[in-house]
């Protein structure tokens, strides 16, 4: 699934489904700085991330979840710089 990263002003990361306007609603543009952009398979979430994704159409990504996602930018960030493909970010 295809995801919006965003940076709340407080410092807290918002992931957000590609689908959904980033901005619906969710705060004003100014309290949202765009992070990046990822391909990722849910499954590597915790099951409370993805029950929020489910519940509000976005998450707020913290602890374990929140260094997953981190580590998974910088690697499609690397593997973006050095290839003209697309990265798929799974558990495989």
């Amino acid at each position: 699934m295809n995801f919006h990263i965003f940076e709340r002003t407080d410092g807290a990361l918002l992931l957000m489904p590609s689908m959904l306007d980033p901005q619906g609603g969710h705060g004003r543009s100014d309290e949202l700085r765009p992070r990046g952009a990822l391909d990722c398979d849910l499954s590597v979430f915790s099951a409370e991330l993805v029950t929020q994704l489910g519940l509000h159409g976005r998450a707020v990504v913290q602890g374990h979840d929140r260094e997953l996602l981190i580590t998974r930018m910088r690697l499609a960030d690397t593997s973006a710089a050095g290839s003209d493909e697309a990265v798929s970010l799974s558990n495989n």
